[in-house]
């Protein structure tokens, strides 16, 4: 019986054949796009852009993770407050208007 579908469904054969590399490239800092155009102009890659996203989420989330990590300190995670008792002398302190 032949296949209802138009395109035959080996998009993650092809994904996992290019694995290295493309884990190469997030390692080196490349974007997505990058790599996925790259990708296409040699090797004739046939998975769509939006699925071959959802692949490096699923098989590189642990590379990803290594390389999107930002550490941050306690001074950058929390906004800082202004101290209310010390105010510039350009402010004001009343606002009253005088006639």
């Amino acid at each position: 019986m032949k296949d209802w579908r138009s395109k035959s469904r080996i998009g993650r054969a092809v994904f996992i054949k290019h694995l290295n590399e493309i884990r190469e490239k997030l390692n080196e800092g490349e974007t997505n796009r990058q790599i996925y155009l790259h990708l296409v102009k040699t090797y004739q890659f046939s998975l769509s852009e939006s699925q071959f996203n959802r692949y490096i989420q699923k098989y590189c989330a642990d590379l990803l993770a290594k390389i999107r990590f930002v550490p941050t300190t306690k001074n950058m995670s929390q906004p800082q407050k202004l101290d209310k008792t010390t105010q510039p002398d350009t402010v004001k302190k009343s606002a009253t208007r005088q006639i």
